[in-house]
């Protein structure tokens, strides 16, 4: 998963079977969030919602399911 989500390899020289799976992947999306302000590109917002998407779902079924008895 590390080498897919682009904190490898650039993503650029990934295939586009593989860049498809990357897509996939949330550490793909935390790396860009991380990646893109570092280089001077500003806020990704489109990757702060999926990454806060994915906080708040894994956070809910971690709740739902998590449960001391």
């Amino acid at each position: 998963m590390l080498l897919l989500a682009g904190a490898g390899p650039p993503p650029e020289l990934l295939g586009d079977g593989l860049t498809s799976i990357a897509n996939l992947l949330r550490l793909t999306h935390v790396v860009k969030l991380t990646q893109d302000p570092w280089l001077g590109f500003g806020w990704n917002n489109t990757e702060l919602v999926i990454v806060l998407g994915i906080l708040v779902s894994s956070g809910a079924l971690t709740i739902y399911f998590f449960k001391w008895e």
